[in-house]
């Protein structure tokens, strides 16, 4: 078993008419029917299987849902990556201690990427990693004060997997998406557990976001609401998870504002596909376009040829500076 295959889905699905904003961004890729082989990508780029899953899960897991994707390059690393490291070298790391290469094999086991698909290994790796940071564990014999740490990104990026793989493992059930798995179920109550601390840890990713959807949704079946009538954001048994339901609260928020304001989050230029979720990754035209209109663009290329072949010609002109003459609307915030 492995994780489901629900990451390949966006989690801001609907988000656009279009189909913009889905996983993964950036390049079209195709594979070979199978899964394993990616069109588009480099010639040397090493052939293994179950990479694409394995690229996917790490974007859900170790990824801010804000962060945009792009197919092609991160397929690209992520081959190289595997490739020079190889699962025998993991497994050295993990066995002097290594909480990095605790959390990488899990990921591998997970995904079935250079190693077997077993789920009850990557929990197994996970719960190692989180002892180790709740409880410490003694390098030497000695003084119990010698602890070892885990270090801070390696413990959101484990507290994001552990969400993944306990709602895997729940989804595979034959109660899941049911009324008794929502009030009772163990596993998706620690998913739900583990994707509040990934978040409470600076970490609202993919698969945090991914739980908490699940959650809304299920709640709105009949006999899953109980006593409560608000879904899980308000019921005994999920409603304390407060930094997971404030991320899903700034994600519809922002959900929201793409489609209302879709120029502030995709570039302007008619030959350009980027779409970003942080508008602050684009420059707004500084011209004399209307502010509900105004584009803005992912480089100063894309924002010359989009004036020079449209915009100028729907009456955007340059805003003088002080000093200085006129040209191409520079870009604004």
């Amino acid at each position: 078993m492995r994780f489901t295959d629900e990451i390949f889905q966006p989690c801001w699905q609907g988000c656009s008419d279009n189909g913009a904003l889905l996983w993964p961004e950036g390049d079209a890729l195709t594979t070979d029917g199978e899964g394993n082989h990616y069109a588009d990508v480099p010639a040397d780029t090493p052939d293994i299987p179950n990479l694409d899953f394995y690229t996917a899960a790490v974007s859900t897991v170790f990824c801010p849902y804000t962060k945009r994707l792009d197919a092609a390059r991160d397929y690209v690393r992520t081959a190289h990556e595997v490739a020079q490291n190889p699962t025998e070298v993991v497994l050295q790391r993990v066995q002097r201690g290594d909480h990095a290469s605790m959390l990488e094999l899990a990921m591998r086991y997970g995904s079935g990427c250079e190693a077997e698909e077993r789920l009850d290994k990557t929990i197994n790796l996970i719960e190692r990693i989180l002892a180790h940071a709740t409880h410490g564990q003694t390098v030497t014999p000695g003084p119990p004060t010698i602890r070892v740490t885990v270090p801070k990104h390696v413990l959101q990026r484990t507290h994001s997997a552990a969400a993944l793989a306990f709602y895997s493992k729940y989804r595979a059930k034959g109660i899941a998406n049911t009324p008794l798995a929502y009030h009772h179920d163990p596993d998706l109550l620690r998913a739900a557990t583990e994707a509040d601390q990934a978040v409470a840890a600076g970490l609202p990713s993919r698969a945090a976001l991914l739980v908490a959807s699940h959650l809304v949704a299920l709640g709105r079946r009949p006999g899953c609401e109980g006593r409560e009538r608000f879904g899980p954001r308000t019921d005994r048994r999920f409603g304390g998870f407060t930094k997971l339901w404030e991320a899903y609260a700034a994600h519809r928020k922002l959900v929201s504002t793409i489609r209302e304001k879709p120029n502030l989050f995709w570039c302007g230029a008619g030959d350009c596909d980027v779409r970003v979720l942080d508008k602050h990754e684009l420059k707004r035209c500084g011209g004399s376009c209307p502010p509900e209109t105004k584009p803005s663009y992912c480089s100063k290329e894309c924002q010359r040829r989009d004036w020079k072949s449209r915009h100028k010609a729907e009456g955007c002109v340059p805003v003088p500076k002080l000093g200085g003459g006129a040209g191409t609307p520079d870009s604004g915030e």
